[in-house]
């Protein structure tokens, strides 16, 4: 079973990274 709250933050801390690289405009430009 996944352990939703751990994968969340895994993401979202990836999600930040890409986020502060500037390169989340082009890859999800509807996304903010």
């Amino acid at each position: 079973m996944i352990n939703i709250e751990i994968v969340t933050q895994e993401a979202f801390s990836a999600y930040e990274k890409v986020r502060q690289s500037g390169i989340t405009n082009m890859l999800s430009p509807n996304v903010r």
